[in-house]
C-alpha cells in the first residue's frame, strides 16, 4: 500500500498513454429519458492524469477525470508485478485484473457484473450499497440505449440548457435507473421494499463481491486526493445460477426500451431534450 505513492506511480508509468473517462460531474453513468449517458473517453499521458488529480483540490476544473476498469496486463503492465492474485479454495478462472483511479466523490450507478469480484482498496475508501440477486424484481432492471457526452477542446459542448450527447449504437442491460441515495418512490415504488447492505472498504481491505450482486459505489479520496483500487474478475462459479439470474431479469423486463412504461422512465427535473443532458451529479 505504501509503495504506490505519486512519486512511484509517476516513475513507473511516466508518460504511458492511459484511457481517461471525462464527466461534467462525479457520476460517470447517468440515466436520462430512457437511455444512459456515460462519460467520454480520451487518451492522456499518465503524468497528465496524475497532475490533474493533484490540481483537483487547488482549482476549480471544468470536468472530472477518472481511470476506470483499465487492464493491468496491458495499459498498466508496469505496475502488474506489484499485484498478486489470491487463490480460492475452489479454483476460479481469472477474467480480468483492473485498476481504478479517481479523485474525491466519484460515483457509480446501481448495477451488477457477471463476474465474481475481489475488490482490493489501495488508497482512500469506497462506500458500497449492495443488494443480493434475489431482490432483482425490486430494482427495476431495464435495457437502456447508451450515449456519451460530447467533449470539444477543453470543455463539454453545450446544447441548450444541457450538454450535447451522441448515440453509441449500443445497449446496456446491467443497470438500474433507481438513484439509491434519493430514490423516486412514486416512479419506483417496489424499491421501498429493497434491503441494502452498506459497506465501507478502507485502504488495505478486500471485499469479495459475488457475481450478479447489485452495487452502487462512492469513492472517498485520501490526503493526496486519490482513490485507487484493483479488482480481480473471475468467471462465474456457477453457470446454472448465471443462466437462472439472466432468465429472471429477462422475464421481469419483457419490453423493449422504446416501450418502457411511463412510470418506470427515469425522468428528472429540468431534463433537457434528446441530445442533451443536464449537469446533475446525483
Amino acid at each position: 500500500l505504501k509503495k504506490w505513492t505519486n512519486e512511484y506511480l509517476l516513475q513507473t508509468m511516466g508518460d504511458s498513454p492511459v484511457e481517461v473517462d471525462l464527466s461534467p460531474n462525479q457520476l460517470y453513468h447517468q440515466p436520462t429519458e430512457g437511455y444512459i449517458v456515460r462519460s467520454t473517453k480520451e487518451l492522456w499521458p499518465f503524468s497528465r492524469y496524475l497532475k490533474h488529480l493533484e490540481n483537483r483540490t487547488m482549482s476549480k476544473q471544468k470536468y472530472y477525470a477518472t481511470i476506470q476498469q483499465q487492464e493491468m496486463h496491458t495499459t498498466f503492465k508496469n505496475l502488474e508485478p506489484d499485484v498478486r492474485i489470491p487463490e480460492f479454495p475452489v479454483p476460479l478462472q481469472v477474467s480480468n485484473v483492473n485498476i481504478w483511479i479517481s479523485a474525491q466523490g466519484k460515483k457509480s450507478l446501481l448495477h451488477f457484473d457477471v463476474y465474481e469480484n475481489l475488490l482490493c482498496q489501495v488508497a482512500g475508501e469506497k462506500t458500497l450499497v449492495l443488494y443480493d440477486p434475489m431482490q432483482l424484481p425490486l430494482l427495476y432492471p431495464m435495457d437502456m440505449k447508451e450515449r456519451d457526452f460530447v467533449f470539444k477542446g477543453d470543455d463539454f459542448k453545450s446544447c441548450g440548457a444541457g450538454i450535447c450527447t451522441r448515440d453509441l449504437n449500443n445497449e446496456v442491460d446491467n443497470f438500474s435507473p433507481v438513484n439509491v441515495a434519493k430514490p423516486d418512490l412514486k416512479r419506483y415504488p417496489l424499491f421501498a421494499k429493497a434491503k441494502p447492505i452498506n459497506i465501507t472498504l478502507k485502504a488495505g481491505e478486500m471485499l469479495y463481491l459475488p457475481s450478479f450482486w447489485w452495487h452502487s459505489v462512492t469513492s472517498t479520496a485520501d490526503s493526496q486526493n486519490r482513490n485507487i483500487a484493483v479488482n480481480i474478475w473471475y468467471h462465474p462459479h456457477s453457470r446454472i445460477f448465471a443462466h437462472t439470474f439472466l432468465a429472471m431479469r429477462d422475464a421481469i423486463m419483457p419490453y423493449d426500451q422504446d416501450d418502457v412504461p411511463e412510470h418506470m422512465m427515469p425522468k428528472e427535473k429540468g431534463t433537457p431534450k434528446e441530445g442533451a443532458v443536464a449537469e446533475d451529479g446525483e
